[in-house]
This record gives C-alpha cells, sequence and structure tokens, in this order.
C-alpha cells in the first residue's frame, strides 16, 4: 500500500506500507543514498510476517517523494521529514517504534535518535545496516576540494557515486539498479558536505542515551566503512547492544542470498530479546 504526508515544509513525502495505519506498533525502514522504497519490499514482507506493521517513506529528493533529486539544503531537513511521519504514526494510536536504518538511512536514524531524544521511550529499538557512518577511500584532500566546490557552487553535481557492482553480489541486482529510472546515480557537493557534517556531529555526541542497537555490518563493504561503524556502535550510549558481521557480503546484506536469511534469522531473534526490555 502506499500514501504520502505534508512535512514541516509543505514537502510531500510518499510511504509504503504493510499493514494497519491505527496499530500500536510501527516498523520504519528508512533507505539509502539515491534508492527508494520499492527496493525493500522483500524486507517489507519479511517484517510484515512477523506481526509488525512496516513504514518506509522515500526520502525527500528520492524516489516518488518531492524534493530536488539528489540535492539537500540541510541534513536536518531527513530527521524533520522521520519526526513528521513518527507524528502522523503516534497520532493514529502507534506506541512503538521499531526503526531500521539502510546505509545513509542508518546516520539519518542515529542523528534523528541524538536530535529527537523524546522518542526515546517509545523506541524499542535500532537497528543499522551497513550505515554510512565513515567514508570508504576518501582522501581528506579529495574532500577538501568538495568543500571549496560546495561554497562556489553548491548544486554542483558529481556523478556515479554508487558503483552498483559493489551492492551485493548479485549481476540481477546490479542491472536492476541500473536500469531503475527513480534513481539517479548523482548528488551535490553540498548534499557530499551536509552527510560529512552530519558524521561529524554524530561522533561529537555519542553521550545522549540510545535505546537498544542491533548492527548488521558488512566484512566487504567497498561503499562505506565498516571499521568506521564498528567503533560508534562500541561508543552507543545504549543498555543493549549486539552486533553482526557478515565476513563475505557486499554492501546490501538483504540483497546477499547467501546472508539474507541469516540476517532475517538475526533480526527476529532480536525483536524476541528486547521484548522483556
Amino acid at each position: 500500500m502506499e500514501s504520502t504526508f505534508t512535512s514541516f515544509d509543505g514537502t510531500r513525502i510518499f510511504y509504503r506500507y504493510r499493514g494497519d495505519l491505527e496499530s500500536k506498533k510501527a516498523f520504519i525502514i528508512v533507505h539509502g543514498l539515491l534508492e527508494h522504497s520499492g527496493r525493500y519490499t522483500e524486507v517489507m514482507e519479511r517484517i510484515y510476517s512477523w506481526g509488525l506493521p512496516v513504514f518506509v517513506p522515500d526520502l525527500r529528493g528520492h524516489g516518488a517523494s518531492e524534493g530536488t533529486r539528489g540535492d539537500i539544503e540541510s541534513f536536518s531537513n531527513y530527521l524533520l521529514d522521520l519526526k513528521g511521519l513518527f507524528d502522523l504514526l503516534l497520532t493514529s494510536g502507534c506506541r512503538e517504534f521499531y526503526l531500521m536504518g539502510h546505509s545513509m538511512g542508518g546516520l539519518i536514524v542515529a542523528r534523528f535518535i541524538q536530535e529527537y531524544q523524546e522518542f526515546i521511550k517509545q523506541t524499542k529499538t535500532v537497528i543499522l545496516s551497513s550505515p554510512f557512518f565513515g567514508w570508504k577511500n576518501l582522501s581528506p584532500l579529495r574532500f577538501n576540494l568538495v568543500r571549496l566546490l560546495s561554497l562556489i557552487s553548491p548544486k554542483f553535481y558529481l556523478t556515479n557515486v554508487v558503483n552498483p557492482d559493489y551492492l551485493s553480489h548479485s549481476r540481477e541486482v546490479a542491472d536492476s539498479y541500473r536500469k531503475d529510472p527513480l534513481i539517479q546515480n548523482r548528488i551535490t557537493v553540498r548534499l557530499a558536505v551536509e552527510i560529512d557534517r552530519n558524521m561529524r556531529l554524530l561522533k561529537e555526541n555519542l553521550g545522549g542515551l540510545f535505546p537498544p542497537v542491533l548492527l548488521l555490518a558488512s566484512g566487504r563493504d567497498y561503499l562505506v566503512n565498516t571499521e568506521e561503524a564498528i567503533d560508534i556502535f562500541n561508543r552507543l550510549n545504549s543498555p543493549v547492544k549486539r552486533y553482526h558481521i557478515f565476513p563475505e557480503s557486499y554492501h546490501e546484506i538483504f540483497n546477499e542470498e547467501d546472508a539474507k536469511e541469516t540476517a532475517y534469522e538475526i533480526i527476529k531473534k532480536w525483536l524476541e530479546e528486547i521484548k522483556s526490555l
């Protein structure tokens, strides 16, 4: 099922969902950079089969949501959009949230918890899938050039940002990504700088409370820095933390045939574990 809501600045945010909009529980998935909710239909169905309503919004500037493709004025807009979905579901009667973020979605989720501590009690868990907490193979010199460009021409686009061959070992996944009309493989230098700024904000503000955290990390991730993700995970102020590394997986664990079933089982067991907390 599909719907939209109006965010804080009038931007229409599209979302897919499975289940009752008026349920007391909601499992929210925040997707990664450049992709959209349509790539999560299998994950949605699996989680819904466990009895949890699932909601997956398209980030602004992504998928079917409004906004300039591959650009953002401020990273905080992503957080405010997520808050808008929380507020919508709270108004509908939701009282328990299960929050999952993949790649840049992981950064959005982590920063959201930092900025909106009032949602801590209602958020039963945060699940991080290959979170984008650090750049992979990007030299400081090169990024300084990106920063300089953002001052001169903030809407200058960097192209071919994601190599689809490193999403998973599946050729079908790579081909589908390349042909997807909703994916434009480019971002502005302004968005790149905003991502970097929020990575730093995340690292500098790890003292706040966090819900129970589950980290699923890829052992052969060529798109994000797994070491940074593990380091930040270890420093999160959470009462319960678990992590699992998939040694042979590329970035998208749920698109790896030899890993995704294990990932689903880990999440299912984790959800059972946190029930008693």
